[in-house]
């Protein structure tokens, strides 16, 4: 693989696990026709044998049937995996031209996908063959239920992804996949021990054959500090270290290995601190401080939200529940690992070109950090493969920053996945108490909550988590009476922060446990029980917020219950036994607390005659620039292939925040619908001017000419575009769409922000989900079988209705992993989970039947209806399976992950007992 890449510049084998590892499978390549991990090849065994990659074909060639299905299926997101799911495809289909799902699960697994769940991998295959073997699509291919349900230019149709193609023949660039002149290759010294002082001598790495540069503490301008909320994370380690996520150093050598070597030859005198490794001892009197400047010691970030008379709610109640859970720490799993080229341009210019998903943020957090001005620095973000949160923060940022600056030349860095698992956050362990009481009819009547998070030892997004955490504890449900606390503190051990979800899963599966239980005990159907509770319009949230939004929870669980229904009873696979499970949550929509929230787009025609719109949105995966494009295309009133997208670039494109907090559709999406309006009105007035005729008589057909209404030709788009520049004219227009105002959580938000309390809301809308699972457990080895998943998300109107049931699928999985495998273990501080093996992270043969529905419940304030799903989506999935389990063999999971030895566990303790 090492051949391919850097000798032949043949990147569409992908490495996304440490070469040798073989974990990922993205590197696959057809040797004499079989499939072969490229990772685990030498050279010397290839002599007078065939290698094939994706690049087999001329770029200009057109796609082959088996790559255009990938583009038709919708199994394209962030499109790391692709090539090689395309590769092992054409394999599979010469053998078998017609495979089953069975046969397809066979032979592609070992090739991990994070985004898709598989199902439209599968699909893609098995249409493929179908096509090769008949001339013809499947009835349906491609397609959406909601496809042919409304007459729509571009809304609501499972359109071409924008950046299909280039993903589907590996042209599209991800950052490994750079390479410019005279690179220097750079490479981290992290620390071997998760608390202690440390001293550096660099001097025998300095002399180290090929090494320009070896960069300290003492080498960093700016703060030498960096963060989005709290500046604690410093880019050296200088004196004390608090994790062994810290950077020691940073070597820069002509080639890997050389820098690689460098970095073994640099001496670390440390000298051992007491830690910090368990959450519960951080806030205790004699607990040493991991920050000694932090004003509220090892306790980052606390809050508090109640309402109501929680004591006498649980006096009078009919039934009280209580219970413990917890959940491990999670790592995002994206295939890509952190990876990135930096270089200073003629003008002086240092420019990044890395996977991000807020590159504005980054820049602006880079630039203090490493003491360079704003207007010198850009950011380009170039193919994403997959994030999930994790790239939400500064990573190799500055160490690429920093060796361009010092040597002049370009810098090349990338994770090999160990270091991947060391660079960047992951998602929060909570230990979590819960109380809930109900009235006999089983109405919750109290909530009480105490949530426990370990952030390791910066801040990261962590004060924002906890407090949503806490906001979002007592699940989509109404209770009048209401005690949530949460507690992030610092510790000695990895740090937490963004992850699908942004806090709100952990306390899903503990809040849908509860309402299991409680339905058990009453004798109520789950579903009705959550039924007779959930939110409706007008329904006020914990923080006192009234929902004047559009809240699709009720129909959501309507339709599971059901679909359901009429599938019962569900017959067991390999003898083991049935249980069936449902959970339910909400997620916001946008940043909110009181952050403000805002995007600006530009729109502009090309010489060629092509509409562009220029945004600052990333796109990780989730399709986010293709419902940019369907939003533009709806509202200029042309077609979809007519709308071209600008990559994000800090100098060329305008600021669109981050694309997290499920905001890109709802806010960036506003912000084209604006811009489009005016462009095109900007556009017809120009042409009505010049050409002297009403607006209101000026068609504009197919987005290419403009005619009058009559018939008469006026001039083609590129005839506008040479008239206008002529004029000295430009019809480039610029918008920003501010979102609603939000506040954080208060009790008397009229006395503390001065506002009326119908004007008062903590985000701008929200997103309903619930999901059934059907498992299979066996008792004599733990194992558990999820066979089937209903899912069904109110997305608002559905933008991109494919799109929407790939995020749907994909959380589907990641659900799967998260209650039943995935898990990053971390001792007294230090990792012990080094590969994505280790991580836990599910399979295609772990791939249940997927059921998504799509439940659409018009945003007011989103453009056409619409609102985010991609993390929503994600919620519900744990507490469903854990719940089935429960239904399955009657005991409760309530440590995540579920993994076989604890269920053992749990049931020979329940057969003493």
């Amino acid at each position: 693989v090492r051949y391919l890449r850097d000798e032949l510049r043949l990147t569409g084998a992908k490495v996304g696990c440490t070469p040798g590892d073989g974990d990922c499978g993205n590197c696959m390549v057809l040797i004499d026709g079989r499939p072969e991990l490229s990772c685990l090849i030498q050279m010397e065994t290839l002599e007078g044998r065939s290698v094939e990659t994706i690049e087999g074909e001329s770029p200009d060639s057109p796609l082959d049937p088996v790559q255009e299905a990938f583009v038709r299926s919708g199994a394209i997101q962030c499109g790391f995996c692709i090539p090689a799911y395309v590769l092992a495809t054409r394999a599979l289909l010469k053998s078998q031209p017609n495979p089953t799902v069975e046969q397809v699960k066979e032979e592609l697994d070992g090739i991990l996908c994070r985004c898709t769940g598989y199902k439209k991998v599968i699909e893609a295959v098995q249409a493929a063959g179908h096509f090769m073997a008949n001339g013809t699509w499947p009835e349906g291919f491609g397609k959406s239920s909601l496809d042919e349900s409304e007459d729509r230019r571009a809304v609501r149709r499972s359109v071409i992804k924008k950046d299909a193609a280039d993903k589907v023949t590996g042209r599209a660039l991800f950052a490994d996949d750079i390479y410019l002149e005279n690179m220097l290759y750079g490479k981290l010294l992290y620390s071997e021990r998760p608390s202690a002082r440390f001293s550096l001598d660099i001097t025998k790495a300095e002399k180290s054959p090929g090494v320009a540069a070896v960069l300290t503490a003492k080498d960093v301008p700016g703060t030498n500090r960096m963060g989005v909320r709290i500046k604690d994370k410093p880019v050296f380690a200088a004196e004390k270290i608090r994790t062994v996520a810290d950077a020691l150093a940073a070597v820069y050598a002509e080639t890997p290995e050389q820098a690689e070597e460098a970095v073994k030859k640099i001496r670390v005198h440390y000298e051992d601190l007491p830690g910090i490794f368990d959450p519960d001892e951080a806030t205790s009197p004699d607990a040493p401080l991991i920050h000694e400047d932090h004003p509220t010691g090892n306790i980052l970030h606390e809050v508090t939200v109640e309402r109501g008379d929680v004591e006498k709610a649980f006096a009078e109640a009919h039934l009280v529940v209580e219970g413990d859970y917890s959940c491990s720490r999670i790592d995002h799993g994206f295939l890509e690992p952190e990876s990135g080229v930096a270089y200073v341009d003629e003008r002086g210019v240092l420019t990044l070109m890395i996977a991000s998903q807020c590159l504005f943020m980054d820049r602006d957090d880079l630039c203090g950090a490493i003491g360079f001005p704003k207007e010198k620095v850009r950011e380009i973000v170039l193919a994403i493969g997959g994030a999930f949160g994790g790239k939400e923060d500064l990573s190799l940022h500055p160490y690429l920053a920093l060796g361009a600056l010092r040597t002049g030349r370009p810098v090349k860095m990338t994770n090999t996945r160990a270091e991947s698992l060391l660079n960047h956050q992951r998602k929060h362990p909570m230990r979590m108490h819960y109380k809930t009481a109900v009235d006999r009819e089983g109405r919750l009547t109290a909530v009480e909550t105490r949530i426990l998070a370990d952030g390791g030892a910066y801040a990261y997004t962590g004060p924002w988590i906890i407090t949503q955490s806490t906001m979002f504890s007592a699940g989509p449900y109404e209770n009048p009476n209401l005690r949530l606390r949460g507690r992030r503190v610092y510790t000695n051990n990895i740090p937490c922060g963004s992850f699908r979800g942004f806090g709100i899963n952990q306390v899903s599966f503990a809040m849908e446990s509860q309402m299991d239980i409680i339905a058990r005990r009453l004798g109520m159907d789950p579903f009705e029980l959550r039924l007779k509770n959930v939110l409706r319009r007008g329904s006020s949230m914990p923080t006192g917020v009234n929902l004047n939004c559009t809240v699709g929870i009720q129909e959501c669980l309507e339709r599971l219950q059901g679909a359901v229904r009429t599938q019962m009873p569900f017959a067991p696979r390999k003898g083991g036994k049935i249980g069936v499970g449902v959970g339910a949550a909400y997620k916001n929509i946008g940043v909110g607390q009181g952050r403000p929230d805002q995007a600006t787009v530009i729109a502009e025609m090309l010489e060629d005659g092509t509409v562009r719109i220029r945004t600052g949105a990333a796109d990780i995966g989730g399709g986010q620039s293709t419902v940019i494009a369907q939003i533009a295309s709806e509202t200029l009133e042309i077609p979809y292939e007519s709308v071209a997208l600008m990559t994000p670039d800090t100098e060329l494109t305008r600021d669109c925040g981050r694309t997290a907090g499920s905001r890109q559709t709802y806010t960036t999406g506003n912000a084209v619908y604006g811009v489009s309006r005016e462009f095109r009105e900007k556009l017809f007035d120009f042409v009505s001017r010049y050409y002297e005729i009403a607006p209101e008589d000026i068609l504009w057909e197919e987005g290419s000419r403009f005619r009058a209404r009559g018939g008469k030709e006026i001039a083609t788009n590129r005839e506008i575009v040479a008239l206008a520049r002529s004029k000295g004219e430009d019809l480039t227009t610029e918008y920003q769409y501010l979102c609603p105002k939000t506040f954080p959580p208060s009790s008397d938000p009229e006395a503390e922000f001065g506002i009326k309390r119908e004007d008062y809301r903590n985000y701008h809308s929200f997103t309903f989900v619930a999901t059934v699972a059907v498992v299979e457990v066996h008792e004599d080895s733990g194992e558990v079988e999820v066979l089937k998943m209903f899912s069904a998300t109110d997305c608002g109107t559905a933008i991109y209705p494919m799109g929407i049931e790939g995020q749907m699928e994909g959380s589907a999985l990641q659900a799967l992993g998260y209650a039943l495998s995935e898990e990053y273990v971390v001792e007294k501080g230090v990792p012990k989970t080094w590969t994505l093996t280790q991580l836990g992270i599910p399979g295609i043969k772990k791939m249940p039947e997927i059921i998504p529905f799509i439940v659409e419940d018009p945003e007011p304030e989103g453009p056409y209806g619409a609102k985010g799903v991609a993390e929503a989506s994600l919620l519900p999935g744990a507490p469903a399976i854990i719940n089935a389990v429960y239904d399955a063999v009657g005991v409760r999971g309530t440590d995540l992950p579920l993994k076989p030895e604890k269920l053992r566990d749990l049931l020979a303790k329940a057969r003493v007992e």
